[in-house]
Parts: structure tokens; C-alpha cells; sequence
């Protein structure tokens, strides 16, 4: 009875937080958006209007992508547990296909190694927004004609990486960008500061781990290391244990 009202008190503390990260963070795009629109609906000019119409699609698709990363969130700290057996190499080639458009956009090359098959255990669907957020969060960092390349590699254990030739993180502030809505202030590129966050939170239920290090050409290496192999049909999704903060972590 007792673990299972500590599980339903994470749940709720879980949806707490949620609803009040929302609300927050969506606040101020849906007041700017506002605004906008009263300013578009007073003017006369056609091409002042053209003007507002442009402002208001680039708040709508800022306001679209943090409801989406705020969903992925949200699914990312309460995992269903529905694993099975996978293919990263697949999944990571499909991610990597996905985001080609976006890297052509910004004349970056984003290219993949590694085998043709990686077997493992864990949630396909979680697994493909945590590489997804991987590289968009490398192509945002990462400027024009540059490289990012992603690599799977299974040996004893099974790891994937991300090499990018941007400016990188310094040492001392790796750990706080997995913090929800962290962004580095010298940071000019425009995000939400969710996507690391994301990517944390799906590692952490698949029991990898995740580090950051110098990429080989001076950018960020993102290494992603994932456990040994659990049994057939066992998740490695720990118990959810409150946090004497609260926040669940």
C-alpha cells in the first residue's frame, strides 16, 4: 500500500509540475503572440501586414515546437515501460533522414556510422525523439558548412555519439544544461532549453548514461552508453522515488 501511494504521489507531483512548467513557458510566446495580432489587425499598409503575418507564423512555429518539446518532456520523465526488442542503427538512420532537410537548410552535413544492425532492449518511439533532439539540438549549436556526425558503436555495451563542429559547452556548465529551460546566456541561437533535458530523462529510463567531452574537431561530443543487456521482457526503468526536493529528481 505504501509503495503504492508513493507511486501515485509521484505521479500527481509529476503532473503538478508539468501543468505549472507549461503555463509558465508558454505565457509570454501567447502574450507576444497577442500583441502582434491586435497590432496586424490595425494596420492598413499591405506590406506593413505582410510584415505582421511573418512575425506571427515565426511565434506560432516558436510556440508550436515548445508544446511539442513540453509533450516530449512530459512522456520522457513518465515512461510507459513498453520495451522491446530494437534496432538502434535503424532508428538512429531514420532520425538521421528526418533532420536531413533541416542540415540542408543550414548547409551543414549530418552523416551517420556505425553497423547495420544494433540490437537493444528499450522504447523505439522514446529512443527516436532522444536522437532527434540530439541533433537538432547539434544543428542549432553547430554553423553553416560545419559537420555533425552520429555513431553507434556496439561492442561489450552499446553507445551512440554525437560529434559537432560547433563552439562547444564549457566543462564547468555541462551539467546544467540537462537542467529544464537552462540556456547558456553567451547563447544566441534561438531554443526552449528542453532538449537536453529530454534527452536526459529518456537515457536515464533506458539506465544509460550520458557525458559530454570535446569533439575530436573542437566542437561538443554528446556520448550516450547504454547498460548490458537486460533479460528478455524486463524493463530497466527504475521505481520512481521521490526526491526530497519534490521534483522527482
Amino acid at each position: 500500500v505504501n509503495g503504492m501511494l508513493m507511486r501515485i504521489d509521484y505521479g500527481l507531483s509529476a503532473m503538478r509540475r508539468f501543468i505549472s512548467d507549461a503555463s509558465h513557458q508558454l505565457k509570454t510566446p501567447l502574450s507576444g503572440l497577442q500583441v502582434q495580432t491586435e497590432m496586424a489587425l490595425r494596420e492598413k499598409d499591405p506590406d506593413t501586414i505582410l510584415d505582421s503575418l511573418d512575425k506571427i507564423n515565426t511565434s506560432v512555429r516558436r510556440t508550436s515546437r515548445l508544446a511539442t518539446q513540453l509533450l516530449s518532456h512530459a512522456r520522457a520523465a513518465e515512461p510507459s515501460g513498453g520495451f522491446g526488442d530494437l534496432d538502434l542503427s535503424r532508428i538512429t538512420r531514420e532520425a538521421v533522414s528526418a533532420m536531413t532537410p533541416q542540415a540542408l537548410a543550414r548547409d551543414i552535413d549530418l552523416g551517420f556510422v556505425g553497423p547495420d544492425s544494433a540490437p537493444l532492449r528499450g522504447d523505439a518511439t522514446l529512443l527516436g525523439e532522444m536522437i532527434v533532439n540530439l541533433i537538432d539540438n547539434a544543428l542549432r549549436y553547430t554553423p553553416k558548412g560545419a559537420v555533425v556526425t552520429l555513431r553507434v558503436e556496439q561492442n561489450e555495451t552499446t553507445t551512440i555519439t554525437v560529434d559537432d563542429d560547433g563552439p562547444g559547452i564549457p566543462a564547468g556548465k555541462r551539467e546544467m544544461v540537462f537542467e529544464r529551460f537552462v540556456r547558456l546566456q553567451e547563447s544566441e541561437t534561438e531554443g526552449c532549453g528542453l532538449g537536453l533535458a529530454i534527452v536526459q530523462e529518456i537515457a536515464a529510463g533506458h539506465g544509460a548514461r550520458v557525458t559530454m567531452e570535446d569533439a575530436p574537431s573542437g566542437g561538443l561530443r554528446v556520448r550516450i552508453a547504454f547498460p548490458e543487456p537486460v533479460a528478455s521482457g524486463v524493463s530497466p526503468f527504475p521505481s520512481p522515488q521521490p526526491s526530497p526536493s519534490g521534483r522527482g529528481r
